[in-house]
């Protein structure tokens, strides 16, 4: 049987935003950090991707932390193979980082500033210097 894998939602947990500047374009020149974790429910059935990305220009004073989770659904029990499988490292956050991607353009193109794109990241970089 194949494992059939669903993204329920993305939630946002936390957002410290803070700039002391009328400069629109402060978002242009950002120092970006990004971390990714996961997490399993005692349901056997369903995993989480926890993302913290701190986007930051400390000489225009422009601060924006931002924490998510996504959660995901299985068809069958997630075992340990499953938990230590690529897909959980790289493909399911790679799947919902788009969906925090997004907020954040939005939210600071609605907080009066240019909108911050991220760029896409690679998440098999991502996992490889996590594991090391």
């Amino acid at each position: 049987m194949d494992i059939q894998v669903k993204l329920l939602d993305v939630q946002i947990t936390e957002t410290v935003f803070k700039v002391k500047t009328y400069d629109k374009s402060v978002t242009n020149e950002l120092e970006t950090q990004l971390s990714v974790n996961t997490g399993f429910n005692d349901d056997k059935n369903t995993f989480a991707i926890f993302f913290k990305i701190v986007l930051e220009n400390k000489t225009k004073n422009f601060y924006l932390k931002l924490e998510a989770c996504a959660h995901f659904e299985t068809n069958v029990e997630i075992d340990d193979e499953f938990q230590k499988s690529p897909f959980i490292k790289v493909n399911a956050p790679a799947i919902a980082f788009p969906y925090v991607r997004t907020f954040i353009s939005n939210f600071t193109l609605n907080s009066g500033f240019d909108p911050i794109i991220l760029p896409s990241y690679n998440f098999v970089k991502l996992a490889q210097e996590q594991n090391a």
